[in-house]
């Protein structure tokens, strides 16, 4: 699912005349960003069901969840900061090119 600003973004990329090269990055980057972002909710949902169930949070498999659930805020939190560098990129062109 893209936010208002990705929607504003694309939009500007697409008619500012930046090569299809830096598009595709971007859309690419989104949907990295989305994938990763359903599957943090989908483990965080399976952390609740398991505390919900009275599941041992001293056990291999909780513990195992928890390292993924870190493991994946990381990995956002990269991408995040990739999509925010290539925005950064992409006004800094748009008012150099003005």
């Amino acid at each position: 699912m893209k936010s208002d600003g990705s929607v504003i973004i694309d939009t500007r990329m697409n008619t500012s005349g930046f090569d299809k090269g830096m598009q595709k990055a971007y859309l690419n980057l989104r949907k990295e960003i989305d994938r990763v972002e359903k599957q943090l909710d989908r483990l965080i949902e399976k952390e609740i069901k398991f505390r919900a169930t009275g599941g041992n949070t001293e056990s291999r498999a909780f513990l195992g969840m928890e390292y993924d659930i870190e493991s994946l805020r990381n990995k956002l939190a990269e991408l995040k900061a990739e999509e925010a560098n290539l925005l950064q990129n992409v006004s800094f062109r748009e008012i150099s090119s003005e």
